[in-house]
């Protein structure tokens, strides 16, 4: 049986330009380009693990679950700092009554001390911890452009029109 090859493999300047790019690929040798297969990552072999083996990992390997609680701290924080500053700009710049900035900052408040219990009850923020504050930010976030884009403005006199 015939093999059909295309036929600007055959050219010289292709083989040329084929050994260089690929050294060893004319002689049946493996592409030194191709990277050699990686081992699975931490994610992939802590799926492969039973509960049991799975706790003495964490046991044997803490560092790596505090990097991570601290991520999740991190993130829940710089989102309250940013929801905090809308807050303020919403203020400043008459978009928010003081009613409602004194209402917004209450929620927020309420979620700043809901994170400090979450950590202070077992020292970390777990995963389902993050997850509820992250809902209870994205309401908040929700109520600040809601309040913000309403047809109420603070325009001098700290009255609402």
């Amino acid at each position: 049986m015939k093999q059909h090859s295309h036929p600007h493999y055959k050219t010289p300047f292709t083989l040329l330009i084929l050994s260089l790019l690929l050294p060893g690929a004319l002689q049946g040798q493996t592409n030194p380009v191709t990277p050699p297969p990686q081992e699975p990552g931490l994610r992939h072999k802590l799926e492969r693990m039973t509960p049991e083996q799975r706790r003495e990992f964490w046991k044997t390997h803490p560092n790596l679950r505090e990097n991570r609680e601290d991520r999740r701290v991190h993130q829940v924080e710089a989102r309250e700092n940013n929801l905090q500053s809308r807050i303020d700009q919403g203020v400043k710049s008459g978009q928010l009554t003081p009613a409602e900035a004194s209402s917004l900052q209450e929620k927020a408040d309420a979620i700043k001390k809901k994170e400090a219990v979450d950590i202070a009850d077992d020292g970390h923020l777990g995963k389902g911890e993050q997850r509820e504050l992250n809902r209870a930010e994205n309401r908040l976030s929700r109520e600040i452009r809601s309040e913000k884009h309403d047809a109420q403005k603070n325009r001098g006199g700290g009255k609402a029109k």
